[in-house]
């Protein structure tokens, strides 16, 4: 930005107060998980009372907006189970014609020359994954194979979890169909016109860089992601 457009520190700062609401919410939802109050699904729940709280301080809910927010979550969550849906279908599918055991057995051997084989293979699985199909679908997959494989090598099944998480990050940043790309060049519009989606496409390779130094110095250090998990849960 021009430097006569920037804001001031003192603007910065009170921007800062818009915050307030949305960080209270998520501690309200976390800490009904951690302290025992909630289940995670009991704990959409909290969100979404917690959501209408915010709406109604900023004095913004109306019946209209009700209305609005219903209709979407309804076609959202609707579209979401169709995928899900599919997905159950490929993977039972898949199990029956001996897929997944195929992919254990060939996956366990390359274990007996280097544990760290099959893991390597299997992010790369879903980065490529990741950038064809919804990080739903990605999990729905995946999770059923490659879990048991990683807990007989002897990994950490939250560390694997994160792994999985910022490599289907990695896919939804990936050319040519990641979904976050066409996200943001559905807003960009309303930004400036201007910006093409070539351009969309070079902005995100620092971001790929960042996610791919991450995983590798998690698997470096895996206490990095095991560490607070294990304080909030006890393991």
């Amino acid at each position: 930005m021009p430097h006569s457009e920037r804001p001031s520190w003192s603007e910065k700062f009170r921007s800062l107060r818009g915050l307030i609401l949305p960080v209270i919410l998520i501690v309200a939802v976390l800490g009904a998980i951690f302290t025992g109050a909630a289940t995670p699904i009991e704990a959409a729940s909290v969100g979404a009372v917690g959501s209408l709280i915010c709406t109604a301080v900023h004095r913004k809910l109306t019946w209209s907006l009700m209305k609005e927010v219903t209709i979407r979550a309804f076609g959202i969550t609707t579209f979401i189970m169709w995928i899900v849906l599919g997905a159950y279908a490929f993977q039972a599918g898949f199990g029956m014609a001996g897929g997944a055991t195929l992919a254990n057995t060939a996956l366990i051997g390359l274990a007996e020359v280097n544990r760290w084989l099959p893991v390597v293979i299997s992010v790369s699985a879903i980065i490529i994954l990741g950038t064809f199909m919804p990080a739903e679908i990605v999990v729905i997959i995946t999770a059923p194979t490659l879990f048991p494989l990683i807990r007989l090598l002897g990994f950490s099944d939250i560390w694997f979890g994160i792994i999985m998480v910022l490599s289907i990050m990695i896919g939804f940043l990936s050319p040519p169909f990641g979904y976050n790309l066409f996200y943001m060049k559905g807003i960009l519009p309303e930004i400036d016109k201007s910006i093409t989606m070539g351009m969309v496409y070079h902005s995100i390779v620092p971001y790929i860089v960042s996610l791919g130094l991450a995983i590798i110095i998690i698997s470096i250090f895996p206490e990095i992601a095991t560490w607070l998990p294990g304080i909030l849960v006890g393991t």
